[in-house]
């Protein structure tokens, strides 16, 4: 097991994590059209699980990315039923989704 850990390429997991971070941003902004704040939240929620149970992805890699999980999250809950607040909410997640992968 320790030969397959060794040749695991630390940079693709971590671009694989940040790709997966960033669809999901793009969900749960989608979802909270549809469903609303909690739904959208607990999109991000499963995301954050995820990241965790990634052994491969390094602990600070794994930070940075439930610490803009959370931001995003939080977004959300600042506008549990939408307007101004909202749309706030959902270009912020979008943005982060977008610095995620470029």
């Amino acid at each position: 097991m320790q030969d397959v850990e060794q040749t695991i390429d630390v940079k693709t997991v971590e671009a694989v994590e940040q790709v997966n971070t960033a669809r999901a941003f793009e969900e749960a902004s989608r979802v909270y059209d549809t469903q609303g704040a909690d739904a959208a939240q607990q999109i991000i929620d499963r995301r954050v699980e995820a990241i965790r149970a990634n052994k491969a992805l390094p602990k600070a890699s794994a930070a940075a990315l439930e610490e803009q999980s959370f931001e995003a999250k939080g977004d959300f809950a600042k506008a549990p039923s939408g307007g101004s607040a909202g749309a706030k909410a959902k270009k912020a997640s979008r943005a982060k989704a977008y610095d995620l992968v470029k």
